[in-house]
């Protein structure tokens, strides 16, 4: 009663193994993309709230520094001139974040820090 008509063109390509592997192919590239950017982003977050633990007595800063270097992957920016890296501190810090951690170490000296991606810059 009715005819089967198929379609081939533009929009109804003839289906074969072919078709079906490219397709399938551009997906798992897809998809390996999206969880190369999902791990990407959680890294990004893992570096902002690294937690650290020290334990130094009469240290120097300087000290301090190279222990937040070991135990993260932050590398330090700062001016000697602004930063006392002399100066000796008694610092006991179990599991606390970097942030906690700096602002325990730079407290007596008028300097700021900021944490940029893997950086942290102290003016």
């Amino acid at each position: 009663m009715y005819n089967k008509i198929m379609y081939q063109g533009q929009f109804c390509p003839k289906k074969n193994k072919f078709n079906q592997r490219k397709i399938f192919n551009v997906m798992r590239i897809s998809i390996l993309f999206i969880i190369a950017g999902i791990l990407s982003l959680s890294a990004s977050v893992y570096s902002q709230d690294a937690r650290i633990s020290i334990r130094l007595e009469d240290k120097s800063v300087n000290d301090v520094f190279t222990a937040i270097k070991d135990q993260t992957n932050y590398s330090f920016w700062y001016d000697v001139k602004d930063v006392d890296v002399e100066r000796h501190v008694t610092l006991y810090a179990d599991n606390e974040t970097v942030k906690s951690v700096l602002t325990k170490t730079l407290k007596d000296q008028d300097v700021h820090f900021a944490l940029l991606g893997n950086h942290i810059i102290i003016s």
